[in-house]
């Protein structure tokens, strides 16, 4: 990287919280703190650019659950393309995710296409490790602009988004501008549309600066901003939402302690989860439930 290029060490805002989930899957995967987990490249990047592991990587469970949530959206790409072969992953936010390289090890190159997006910033960083190629490329993208979402959907594709690590830094308004333009765009263009994503109960909100990872940061303005107490209550946003899978595994794979805080939470809130991940879809009408 030039001298003229921004480095890591000058991120702030929700662009320093790249580094976590980096940080998380580069140390978990050089300490093996996750049965057979490796990722290499994770490694590589952090050596590459200097990421301290001792600031975004210090909380065991904290570093289990991002292997976790991980292979969940990783699950979740790689049935949707089985199911849309000529299908578009739309990453939004995607800071330094390796989440493509671990797809593609899945799904053999073909007809399918990946969109990776974030910031300006970090984008000139993606592009100096992830050049762009016929199959994947990188793009500046507000998850809220509704003509750069268009534009995307008129291909024609079936779209799955992945927001991992992204919405609980935004305000609900754009949160929810969000879900109700993919849907409405997803419908006006009649293709199958899909959108993966981790949410954060009120109380995680409300505890947000003192979260493991984020509390850590050289940006102390970091927090989260947008909470939910169900994924359920996106239908009320738009009714062509339907939840097609769910899951804690952030929580429960992350050791004893997560795990029974999370069932403690859900005793005292009537079976309300504290932290889960989620996939939904739009239905299309007369259409049914996309594997």
């Amino acid at each position: 990287m030039t001298a003229d290029q921004p480095t890591v060490d000058e991120l702030r805002g929700a662009s320093e919280t790249l580094l976590i989930p980096l940080a998380c899957r580069a140390r978990g995967s050089r300490e093996r703190m996750s049965g057979g987990f490796r990722d290499d490249l994770a490694e590589g990047l952090v050596s590459r650019f200097g990421v301290d592991l001792d600031r975004y990587a210090v909380d065991k469970p904290s570093i289990k659950g991002v292997i976790a949530r991980g292979a969940w959206f990783d699950s979740q790409v790689i049935a949707f393309l089985r199911a849309h072969p000529n299908g578009c992953i739309l990453s939004v936010g995607s800071g330094l995710n390796t989440m493509f390289e671990r797809v593609l090890r899945q799904i053999a190159a073909g007809g399918w296409h990946w969109i990776d997006t974030d910031l300006a910033p970090v984008v000139d960083i993606r592009r100096e490790v992830f050049p762009d190629t016929d199959m994947r490329s990188t793009r500046v993208l507000d998850v809220t602009d509704a003509e750069a979402l268009a534009e995307i959907l008129a291909a024609g594709r079936p779209i799955c988004v992945v927001a991992e690590g992204v919405l609980m830094y935004l305000p609900e308004p754009a949160v929810r501008t969000l879900f109700e333009t993919l849907a409405q765009l997803a419908l006006d263009a009649g293709v199958p549309c899909r959108i993966c994503f981790d949410w954060c109960s009120p109380l995680m909100v409300r505890k947000s600066r003192k979260h493991p990872a984020v509390r850590h940061t050289r940006d102390t303005s970091i927090i989260f901003h947008w909470a939910l107490k169900s994924p359920r209550d996106i239908q009320g946003w738009h009714p062509a939402w339907t939840l097609r899978a769910q899951s804690q595994a952030p929580m429960t794979q992350a050791g004893l302690k997560s795990r029974l805080f999370g069932l403690t939470y859900q005793a005292f809130t009537g079976g309300r989860w504290f932290y889960g991940c989620a996939a939904m879809d739009v239905a299309q009408a007369g259409s049914q439930r996309a594997p």
